[in-house]
């Protein structure tokens, strides 16, 4: 083969790899837009978030009298705070804030496919990431605000910097990542060390663009600790009722998991190699061994993205790992180099195992009746079409509402709760509450009913409204999308007082 006839086949390869980069785009954001607010619906985190976000851009505080009156209800503060920035360009409001999520999720993405992009397997990597990033897990984490899907950006970008022999860039982005959510320290921490080892090692110090990256993390980390010491006492309350959850595992159960067995332990396997005899491989590794074992320590179901996260940065490290055992061969005189057939197939053999498992447990999505059927979360599934909500729903709740409870503004709550984030503009004079370790009860309650929300959640909101008094269905439509007010017994009058 001529030089000419090389080049022209390199630029085919290159033209190939990003036409595929743009096809899993487009199927992503595709997929998002359908998923539209009912994939997941929404969710009181989300509430938990952008409550302290409108009072940071309102007020410049992190308090949330929407939360708790008396005290600060710690849940994210750095990402809090940034989304009150974002609340001051796009104004209040659910939906902008998950396409920002829907962003971030996009960005991992290609900041993973430009690390692959030089390497001999980047095509089964691309397949397989590709793949991954529109199933459910990671659909799911960029339609919600939460910190996974930024976090995931923060982490590409740092593979990247390292990638590049920017440690101190990529030590920048890692301390953003310990101060945006507490899994931060354990999925960036093993990458942060390995990154300052490694500048100290070749005595690299930070550089043009490098200072930004350090700019943003101590930015970060320094509001987190500002926080942190201005609100302690309740940081630390957050702190012991976090970790006394159920789903915030002992040492023993996380030994004893098959997540522990079939994936991290490969994962920590996988890093001893990378470090022995492939240090290109080793960021990908680190990163791998962090994100597998954040949900090993805690079951939270909103982590199976990073469970998604931690198999492609394995598969990731796998394959520059081959590749240096293919340099190693060569060394030896084997005719075997890396990117040549007999490899693709070994990478795709050692593949098969963890994407097997992915699929049975669905983290990975087959094609049929794809995104249609597509389900996540016991019974969250995709919009069917039909509006989660609409702003004449909330104009006909606050009708109904002024006939029930007239002008007498009271602390009312809508259960999903994230539906008071749908509804900025009010409703009436009445205070939207969202109460979290809070003495104060709400006056009243709108049930909020709907196709979308899933059986064990209308369980868990039924018993909240339980022990209220019913008075009646304040709104209905397309049969299935139903708002129902519920008031404490004690507001209500007595029959003389009519």
């Amino acid at each position: 083969m001529n030089g000419h006839d090389f080049k022209w086949r390199v630029h085919l390869m290159d033209a190939l790899y990003v036409a595929g980069v743009a096809a899993y785009l487009a199927v992503g954001f595709w997929v998002h837009l359908r998923a539209d607010l009912a994939f997941p619906f929404p969710w009181n985190d989300e509430a938990w978030t952008l409550f302290p976000a409108k009072n940071v851009a309102l007020y410049g505080r992190i308090w949330a009298p929407e939360l708790n009156a008396e005290k600060v209800i710690f849940c994210y503060p750095v990402h809090d705070a940034f989304l009150g920035v974002m609340t001051l360009v796009f104004g209040q409001g659910l939906l902008w804030a998950r396409h920002l999520s829907g962003v971030w999720m996009a960005l991992a993405f290609i900041l993973l496919t430009i690390v692959f992009c030089r390497d001999s397997l980047r095509f089964p990597l691309l397949i397989i990431a590709g793949w991954f990033f529109v199933s459910a897990p990671m659909i799911v984490a960029g339609n919600m605000v939460r910190p996974e899907a930024l976090m995931m950006a923060l982490a590409s970008g740092a593979l990247r910097a390292m990638d590049r022999n920017r440690p101190w860039f990529a030590m920048g982005l890692g301390a953003a990542g310990v101060a945006l959510h507490p899994s931060g320290l354990v999925v960036m921490g093993f990458m942060g060390l390995a990154a300052l080892i490694d500048a100290i090692r070749r005595r690299v110090w930070p550089r043009g663009c490098d200072w930004a990256a350090l700019g943003l993390g101590a930015l970060a980390v320094g509001y987190l600790l500002y926080i942190a010491a201005a609100h302690w006492a309740d940081l630390r309350e957050w702190y012991l009722a976090t970790a006394s959850e159920q789903m915030t595992q002992t040492a023993d159960a996380v030994l004893a998991s098959k997540w522990t067995r079939q994936f991290l332990l490969p994962a920590l396997i996988l890093a001893a190699l990378s470090l022995a005899f492939a240090p290109r491989a080793r960021i990908a590794a680190l990163l791998a061994v962090g994100f597998a074992l954040m949900p090993a320590i805690r079951t939270q179901m909103w982590y199976d993205s990073y469970r998604v996260f931690a198999i492609v940065l394995m598969l990731a490290a796998s394959a520059r790992l081959l590749d240096a055992l293919a340099n190693r061969c060569c060394r030896c005189g084997c005719n075997m180099r890396g990117g040549s057939a007999c490899w693709n197939l070994l990478f795709v053999a050692l593949a098969a195992f963890p994407m097997l498992r992915a699929y049975r447990s669905q983290w990975l999505e087959g094609p049929r009746g794809y995104p249609r059927d597509m389900t996540w979360g016991w019974g969250m599934r995709m919009s069917d079409g039909t509006p989660y909500y609409l702003e004449s729903d909330r104009a006909a709740v606050e009708a109904a509402l002024r006939e029930r409870l007239g002008e007498t503004a009271q602390r009312l709550t809508v259960l999903p709760e994230a539906d008071m984030i749908l509804m900025w503009r009010g409703l009436g004079a009445h205070q939207f509450y969202m109460p979290v370790r809070a003495k104060v009860s709400p006056d009243a309650i709108i049930l909020r009913q709907s196709r979308y929300k899933p059986d064990w959640v209308r369980e868990v909101h039924e018993q909240k409204a339980a022990r209220y008094v019913p008075l009646g269905e304040l709104h209905r439509r397309d049969e299935t999308e139903v708002w129902t007010l519920w008031v404490r017994p004690d507001l209500l009058r007595a029959p003389d007082d009519k």
